[in-house]
């Protein structure tokens, strides 16, 4: 048998595997909002990375898009990995005790609870309604783990005091933080993948709606904010956030000209404008530390039915 490898087979291999690989350019700026939209003006920027951002009025997502068989296009939004994310940090004002703020937990019945096998308390009332933000609660000790869950769609076999979640999560607070920020994360529908049709060097959104290609413009502003949001973390080691609750830049660290750290207050102070003991202003901001995950677990779960918020308006009662 003869085993010599061809030139010109090698050649042929090359140039077949060239035009097979060989997909469309789609980067560039596309219009998704269509007339008469109530949303208003959306923009699609698919970016040379596989990476994507859809901007709409309000907000930004950020995913990997990806060319399948037929020209189809795969956009798939970026989804946090977890329902819940916990982030603490010492605060010596507030001793032994802890205080939490809970941030998009009204958004479904969720619960916390400190100790193995003992109910979970409900965050807030069912159906809650008449918001009046932040919600911040304070607990009389410093816990060594907490434990926090969401529930799942109501089954019909479902028991008084009792419900189940997919979502149950432990955090252990090995470093004894006392003040903390919760995360919750509800399921939206505009984190669906979806997908397009290249045809004739317009993306098809619909088959109706075709979205015209325009070129990203190299290095402005607009584009290096798109990619910087294309570009984020999923997960970040900690977050800022004033005395307010209004979360802050997270680069406010590297920024010496403007901020700078204080031990003693286990703080970023903003030193131009900051006057000593006035700690309830913008020109104050607190770090927060992740936790991770320490487990994860599905099942069923006990309740305590008195919630730590009670948000409801007296005319819908």
């Amino acid at each position: 048998m003869n085993n010599k490898f061809s030139p010109s087979l090698f050649c042929l291999i090359l140039i077949n595997i060239g035009t097979s690989c060989a997909q469309e350019d789609i980067t560039g700026v596309y219009n998704r909002s269509h007339k008469g939209d109530p949303h208003g003006a959306s923009h699609l920027f698919v970016l040379e990375n596989n990476r994507f951002v859809v901007t709409f009025f309000g907000g930004a997502i950020a995913g990997t898009w990806n060319i399948t068989k037929g020209n189809l296009v795969e956009f798939k939004p970026d989804v946090p990995k977890q329902k819940i994310y916990l982030y603490g940090r010492h605060n010596k004002d507030i001793k032994d005790s802890c205080r939490i703020f809970f941030q998009g937990f009204e958004n479904n019945e969720t619960f916390i609870g400190f100790e193995d096998k003992a109910p979970l308390r409900r965050v807030f009332n069912p159906s809650p309604n008449c918001f009046s933000y932040p919600y911040v609660y304070k607990f009389p000790h410093i816990p060594g783990q907490m434990i926090m869950a969401d529930k799942e769609d109501k089954e019909p076999n479902e028991k008084q005091n009792e419900t189940s979640s997919k979502n149950i999560y432990t955090f252990k607070n090995t470093k004894k933080y006392n003040d903390f920020v919760a995360y919750y994360f509800e399921e939206h529908n505009d984190r669906r993948p979806f997908y397009a049709k290249i045809k004739e060097k317009q993306l098809f959104l619909s088959e109706d709606h075709a979205a015209q290609k325009r070129p990203l413009s190299e290095n402005t502003k607009d584009l290096i904010f798109i990619k910087n949001i294309a570009n984020m973390p999923q997960e970040t080691n900690s977050v800022m956030y004033n005395p307010f609750y209004e979360e802050c830049r997270e680069d406010i660290a590297k920024d010496t000209l403007n901020w700078r750290f204080e031990q003693n207050k286990n703080a970023y102070i903003n030193f131009l404008n900051y006057v000593e003991g006035e700690d309830n202003t913008t020109k104050i901001v607190y770090e927060f530390q992740h936790l991770p995950v320490t487990g994860k677990s599905a099942g069923a779960i006990a309740i305590d039915e008195v919630p730590l918020f009670v948000v409801k308006c007296k005319d819908r009662e």
